[in-house]
């Protein structure tokens, strides 16, 4: 068996894109080396959650040709029937739904940017305002205070993790440390203040 993880990726091509654009499906290497090796049959079959996990658009039935120029079987973990007029008409209208949400989060960043507003995902312990412009402390922002307070006192990033329920690992303890400016501007904004915590014993 072998494992095609793409990541993040929108799964169009140059049927959607264009062929100037390098963040397609298509353009991709690894892709490009399983379309041939499953022209050449070194496969039974490929596996998917859905349809769209393999492709979005109309590149879908290259991949497809190319599974039976090698005989080998598209399977879904989803009960899809493939060969029907309905699956040919929902990839179509999931296809243009998904190009709209796309647009629209393309928008969406660019009125942030305009507006002085943030980018990406919020971290630990914010979430986006009413605005969608900046962040504001959520119901896990205690936690990240008791992170920081437990890190002031000397404890070790597995002994936070084990101790405090909104960090899973030590890498977000690391994430929630290289923030602490933010964290603290919240802190004073909002009228937090640190959880009050013996030192750790030597």
């Amino acid at each position: 068996m072998e494992d095609v993880d793409l990541g993040i990726h929108t799964g169009f091509s140059r049927h959607t894109r264009g062929i100037e654009s390098d963040n397609r499906l298509d353009a991709n290497p690894e892709v490009q080396a399983a379309i041939e090796r499953l022209r050449d049959g070194k496969y039974d079959h490929v596996f998917a959650f859905d349809d769209t996990r393999i492709c979005r658009d109309d590149y879908y039935f290259v991949i497809k040709d190319a599974a039976i120029k090698g005989s080998a079987e598209f399977v879904f973990a989803d009960d899809i029937d493939s060969e029907s007029l309905a699956f040919r008409v929902k990839r179509v209208v999931e296809m243009w739904v998904k190009l709209q949400e796309i647009s629209k989060s393309k928008e969406a960043r660019a009125e942030r940017r305009e507006n002085g507003g943030r980018e990406g995902e919020s971290p630990t312990g914010l979430d986006w305002d009413d605005e969608r412009l900046g962040w504001e402390p959520d119901e896990d922002f205690e936690g990240v205070l008791r992170v920081l307070a437990m890190k002031d006192s000397g404890y070790t990033h597995r002994e936070v993790v084990e101790a405090v329920d909104v960090v899973g690992s030590t890498g977000t303890v690391s994430n929630i440390l290289n923030r602490r400016d933010e964290y603290e501007q919240q802190m004073i904004e909002h009228g937090y203040s640190y959880p009050g915590l013996e030192t750790k014993p030597i």
